[in-house]
């Protein structure tokens, strides 16, 4: 299975049932740089059509996990 499938497999099949976002995005991040893409950052952001929350999202580095979100 090639570190592609891999990382899909996962997403799919155990990623998916961690309740936590940050969680979710550091371990992707990990596992991409283990196959070898050569990330500094990851910044992944989910907008709302809420009136009281613009959007959130997570911010992987090497030395972080961060979530954020936004309001008005």
């Amino acid at each position: 299975m090639s570190e592609v499938q891999e990382i899909t497999e996962w997403l799919l099949k155990e990623g998916r049932f961690l309740a936590d976002d940050s969680a979710i995005v550091a371990e992707y991040a990990i596992r991409m740089r283990k196959a070898g893409v050569p990330i500094e950052r990851v910044n992944i952001a989910q907008r709302f059509a809420n009136p009281l929350l613009v959007a959130r999202g997570v911010i992987w580095t090497e030395t972080e996990t961060r979530a954020y979100s936004q309001t008005h």
